[in-house]
């Protein structure tokens, strides 16, 4: 995939299972909370009171962060900028984390500088697997290896 300043990748991720209190750096929609840490990774979820041990992140194969991250409030929602240097390139990637009617809504946006470049994107979302769970991506490889 190449990334200059002119192109945005949008990878989007609805977690969709349909009152806690809100705590910071939580996204509530219809009894599902995320808590997202500081850094913009999800660091766990509620569901109607019952925890799950997830977690989900993006990383640019190779790059590091430059300067810390930057989170804001975002109508309802939290948005998170980050800035990573990967051999002589840089780019922005930004997490925006919105509730729905259906649940909870994770963008990801990265916006490349200079250049076209190119990088492995690589996204994870770790959920305890069981019965009846179910995960859909825009990924036609159900391979999870």
């Amino acid at each position: 995939m190449r990334i200059n300043h002119q192109s945005v990748v949008r990878a989007v991720v609805i977690l969709s299972l349909t009152t806690l209190p809100l705590i910071a750096n939580t996204v509530h929609s219809r009894g599902l909370f995320i808590d997202v840490s500081p850094q913009g990774i999800i660091t766990g979820m509620r569901f109607r009171g019952i925890s799950r041990a997830v977690t989900g992140a993006t990383h640019l194969a190779g790059c590091r962060p430059e300067g810390a991250t930057v989170g804001r409030r975002l109508d309802g929602g939290l948005e998170f900028q980050r800035k990573l240097a990967c051999d002589g390139h840089r780019a922005q990637v930004i997490d925006r984390f919105r509730p729905t009617n259906a649940g909870i809504r994770w963008e990801i946006e990265i916006r490349g500088e200079g250049e076209p470049w190119s990088v492995p994107i690589e996204t994870r979302l770790r959920y305890p697997s069981g019965p009846g769970v179910k995960f859909w991506t825009a990924w036609a490889d159900p391979d999870p290896s």
